[in-house]
């Protein structure tokens, strides 16, 4: 018969940050046994391999960069439109005065990306 008893299992987890020291329920940074990276924060850990954290950060700091030509090229729209504000935004004899937005709107977009890049 099988006794109702929880065995306590041994943390193997180094601890290598803490929010509060000696706070239980502050966030945290923990390296695994098996050498992943978990992170606590408000009682919520994810764990991944260290390789998986950096792909993470990687993919992050590049949706930032593809937001900004986002909204330059719709800028871009917005400005060349044909269809939109016909009148105010654009003729239909004035393609290189289009050109010219579109090259000024594009180089600033790209100009900011590279600025952001380590």
């Amino acid at each position: 018969m099988q006794d109702n008893v929880t065995q306590a299992a041994e943390n193997t987890d180094r601890e290598i940050w803490r929010e509060r020291e000696g706070d239980y329920y502050a966030d945290s940074i923990h390296v695994t046994q098996q050498g992943g990276i978990g992170i606590n924060c408000g009682g919520h850990v994810i764990q991944m391999p260290v390789q998986d954290w950096h792909r993470l950060a990687s993919t992050t700091a590049q949706t930032g960069a593809v937001q900004k030509l986002v909204e330059a090229l719709e800028s871009i729209k917005e400005a060349t439109s044909a269809e939109d504000d016909a009148g105010e935004n654009y003729r239909w004899d004035d393609r290189e005065g289009a050109l010219d937005f579109a090259y000024a709107t594009a180089n600033r977009a790209l100009a900011a990306h590279r600025e952001s890049q380590p």
